[in-house]
């Protein structure tokens, strides 16, 4: 039975084996003339999915179906490009966009030749005002092998007015981001540093993946998060190399001093001002 549950959020999505189908519940030698009536199915529920003409409600439904069949039909490239289509019309919709965007994925033979449409709908999006749209299109990229992280800072500083589902998205994109391409990406630190106070204390991020980003980009929200955190890193220095942002960890660490902080937090935190000083 075709399971029409979205993904987990918490699932990362793997590039199936070239050619292979996942199962519809049936048996794998389905007729071709099966297959080809569901490849209809997907390209007209594209269709209807960017047409503007329709109800959201209706075209969220139709961009939902291309996202649970695309897994389970051959990988074609019109029908990746009549996705894409659709996708384009839908970024003022991020949720209608994104399912677009995954199904895009999932259909595409060569994943590599999205990248330049993908960065296309992003650009577009961005100057439209729907950063929404551009957020969940990274997240998305960042599946591609071939993507090499090569995009407008100004994506991610615009990226910071989102808010709701978006921001979980957000969230997901800047972690992605870090463990892949690193976190010293200019649009990157600008989104630690506008969702430090809002993120860091709610422990969504990896201790490591704290560390790193906050050695990107020191706050006083990043400072208090390692802080309450020191009994999950090893024992002795704090061990971050800040670089030439020394000074602004150091900055950072004497706002965090005079924030209301626990006594042991407080004491962490002038520990580590002594060993910044040294």
């Amino acid at each position: 039975m075709l399971n029409l549950a979205p993904p987990s959020r918490g699932t990362q999505r793997r590039r199936r084996a070239p050619s292979a189908r996942r199962s519809l519940g049936v048996s794998a030698d389905v007729p071709h003339e099966l297959w080809s009536r569901v490849a209809l199915l997907l390209r007209e529920a594209a269709r209807l999915a960017g047409d503007q003409r329709a109800c959201w409600p209706v075209r969220g439904r139709a961009a939902h179906l291309c996202r649970v069949v695309a897994p389970q039909v051959a990988e074609d490239e019109a029908l990746c490009a009549d996705v894409m289509l659709a996708a384009n019309a839908c970024v003022d919709t991020f949720p209608v966009a994104h399912d677009l965007l995954i199904a895009a994925v999932e259909l595409a033979p060569d994943p590599a030749r999205l990248v330049i449409p993908m960065r296309r709908l992003c650009r577009s999006a961005h100057d439209a005002g729907h950063h929404d749209a551009v957020v969940v299109a990274l997240a998305t990229t960042l599946d591609i092998e071939d993507f090499d992280g090569q995009v407008p800072a100004a994506w991610f500083v615009s990226a910071c007015s989102v808010t709701g589902e978006a921001d979980y998205w957000l969230r997901r994109l800047v972690r992605g981001w870090a463990e892949r391409f690193g976190a010293n990406n200019e649009g990157v630190r600008a989104v630690v540093r506008d969702r430090a106070d809002q993120w860091f204390p709610t422990r969504r991020f990896r201790i490591d993946m704290l560390r790193a980003l906050h050695a990107a980009e020191p706050t006083a929200a990043g400072w208090i998060a390692l802080a309450g955190r020191r009994g999950e890193m090893s024992a002795g220095p704090l061990g971050i190399a800040f670089g030439d942002r020394h000074s602004d960890a150091v900055v950072a660490l004497r706002e965090a001093l005079v924030r209301a902080v626990p006594a042991a937090t407080h004491a962490v935190l002038e520990g580590w001002l002594v060993e910044l000083s040294q």
